[in-house]
C-alpha cells in the first residue's frame, strides 16, 4: 500500500477527488521522471487497482489501464532470416496505459 500512499501524497488531495487521468499522469511520472522499472510500475498499478476498486468502490477509474510491458531490444543480425512483420513483433514498444510515445491518449 506504499504505492497508493505515494499516489495520494503526490496530488495532496483525497483519492475520492482523483480519477483515471491522475492515475495515468502519475504512472507516466514514475516511468519517465523517476525512471522506475516496469515491474515497479506494475506493482503501483496493482495497489491503485485495490485502492480504487476495493477500498473506494470505484473500479471504473482503473478500467483501461493496463500493465506495463518491458520494451524488448531491437533485433540483431541473427534475426535477418525473419520476415519484417515478425521482427516488428519482437520490437514491441512500451505500451503503457493506452499511451503512445509518452503521450496520454484520451
Amino acid at each position: 500500500m506504499r504505492c497508493a500512499k505515494a499516489f495520494i501524497a503526490h496530488y495532496r488531495c483525497p483519492p475520492e477527488r482523483l480519477g483515471a487521468a491522475h492515475v495515468r499522469q502519475w504512472l507516466l511520472y514514475l516511468l519517465q521522471e523517476k525512471q522506475r522499472k516496469p515491474a515497479t510500475v506494475n506493482v503501483a498499478i496493482g495497489a491503485l487497482s485495490f485502492l480504487f476498486g476495493t477500498t473506494l468502490n470505484r473500479p471504473e477509474v482503473m478500467r483501461g489501464i493496463r500493465s506495463v510491458r518491458k520494451e524488448l531490444p531491437a533485433p540483431t543480425a541473427r534475426y535477418t532470416h525473419m520476415s519484417e512483420s515478425r521482427r516488428q513483433r519482437l520490437r514491441r514498444p512500451l505500451d503503457l496505459l493506452g499511451t503512445k510515445e509518452g503521450r496520454v491518449l484520451g
